[in-house]
Order: C-alpha cells, then sequence, then structure tokens
C-alpha cells in the first residue's frame, strides 16, 4: 500500500471509520450492498453512470431495493447509504464529497451504515494540497466528513450516530484515478 493511503487509513480508523482497499470498483460497490442485504433499502446519491450501472446490477443479482430520488420519503426503511468522494484528506482520515444535489447530502447522512467509494488517485495529503485542486461552482455544497457521527454535547457524554450515520465504512479502489 503507498504511503498516502496508509495515513489515511489509520487516521480514518482511528476515528471510528472501517477502510478497505478494493482491486476493482464493482468489489468496492459490492460492500454497500452487502450491508443492505436482508437490512432494508439502499439509497445511493452523487454517483456517476458507470458507479450507478454496477450498483443496479448488484443490487438486482442480490434482491436489494436501491433508491437515487425520493430518499427523503423513504428515511425509515434506508439502511445503507452509498456515495462517492471526489477528495479525501490523508492527515485528517476525512473524505470530500460534492453534495450539491439534495439526494447526495440525504444519502450520506440519513442511513445508520454510511458507505463511501474512493479512487487511491484522490487522496491528497492536507487540506493545503485540497485546496490548491477544488474547482467549485457557484452553488456548489461540499462535505467533508470524518468517521462516523458524533457528539459530546449532552453532559459530555460521548455518543455516536446522533446526528448522522453510526457507521461509516470506506472502500478505496486501489489504482483508480477518477
Amino acid at each position: 500500500m503507498n504511503e498516502l493511503i496508509e495515513l489515511f487509513k489509520d487516521r480514518a480508523e482511528a476515528v471510528g471509520a472501517r477502510v478497505s482497499v478494493s482491486p476493482t470498483l464493482e468489489e468496492a460497490l459490492e460492500i454497500a450492498v452487502r450491508r443492505a442485504k436482508g437490512r432494508g433499502v439502499l439509497a445511493a446519491g452523487g454517483l456517476g453512470e458507470e458507479d450507478l450501472g454496477v450498483v443496479k446490477e448488484l443490487c438486482g443479482e442480490a434482491g436489494v431495493e436501491l433508491v437515487t430520488r425520493g430518499i427523503a420519503q423513504r428515511e425509515g426503511e434506508i439502511a445503507v447509504g452509498l456515495s462517492r468522494a471526489q477528495w479525501a484528506v490523508a492527515e485528517l482520515g476525512s473524505v470530500v464529497l460534492d453534495t450539491s444535489e439534495a439526494e447526495a447530502r440525504l444519502a450520506s447522512a440519513l442511513p445508520w451504515v454510511h458507505v463511501v467509494v474512493l479512487d487511491e488517485g484522490w487522496i491528497v495529503r492536507d487540506l493545503a494540497s485540497l485546496a490548491g485542486r477544488l474547482t467549485l461552482g457557484p452553488g456548489s455544497f461540499l462535505s467533508i466528513i470524518t468517521g462516523p457521527s458524533r457528539t459530546a454535547d449532552i453532559e459530555r457524554v460521548l455518543t455516536i450516530g446522533v446526528h448522522g450515520p453510526g457507521e461509516m465504512e470506506i472502500a478505496i479502489v486501489k489504482g483508480k484515478t477518477s
């Protein structure tokens, strides 16, 4: 594994995320389908056509219902959210998602389990490196997510999953540069 993947993996796992490295896009996307099987609906937001085609096929084979529109109306049924990271910051263990579309925000925030697919080539060392690569248009909305949702604002007791997913899994696609 290369140095940036190792650093990213160490930092993301330190804040409670699970990180795996997959040799193919299909294997990475399959993680979300496996997590949803028998538990409920899989919500996907912000995926490109290639990703969406593979996920549809995997869901069909596994008997998992896939929702890409109307996610808010299905909130109680959604077990797993699937997102595609545009970037990741190794020193923070954070993924960066383009959540300009509401469905992408909902898929990353509503379900208990959030699975993020990340291409190896999109991992940068630090925030300064990220800032130099971002090109944002009017109305762009980025989410920088570091691990599962957590808060300690109630009597300083750490609670997981109050304001978002309680579990986060990041699947890095090895060798892919998007």
